[in-house]
């Protein structure tokens, strides 16, 4: 078989995914601060259609968007024991600084841990950090 084969190539890839998922994640990485950079000059040079599309969205993707909603509220509910003080929950989330977010320290939902939506889980990190934070606990950064 000749590297022009598409079958050629079918079977390297079934035989090498994992090497290449690797090379793609690697790469994916190497170009994270590049990427950061091209999305925040298109948002500085294009914040009005950004705006637009993004209440477009809105518009269209109701269900989906409520969805979400309704989904990630019954996550934090079944992670809210019936001990939990909520108005002191409640009073954290009202002291929030402006320019940061309330994050979970043990996410609600990870891939290996589950943590309470309680006071002691609770902290302030700015928009970014909280991003990049994703859905993952603060030890696996």
């Amino acid at each position: 078989m000749k590297r022009s084969d598409p079958n050629y190539m079918k079977a390297y890839r079934a035989a090498n995914s994992e090497k290449l998922k690797a090379q793609d994640k690697a790469l994916y990485e190497s170009k994270r601060e590049e990427r950061i950079a091209k999305q925040k000059l298109y948002y500085s040079l294009n914040k009005d259609s950004v705006k637009i599309y993004k209440q477009k969205y809105r518009a269209t993707n109701k269900a989906k968007l409520n969805y979400q909603s309704a989904l990630y509220r019954a996550n934090r509910l079944k992670a809210t024991p019936p001990w939990a003080d909520l108005k002191a929950i409640r009073a954290f989330y009202k002291k929030c600084p402006v320019g940061y977010e309330v994050d979970h320290i043990v996410p609600l939902k990870g891939k290996n841990v589950r943590g309470l939506h309680l006071l002691h889980n609770l902290q302030y990190l700015t928009i970014s950090e909280n991003r990049s934070k994703g859905n993952k606990h603060a030890s696996n950064r």
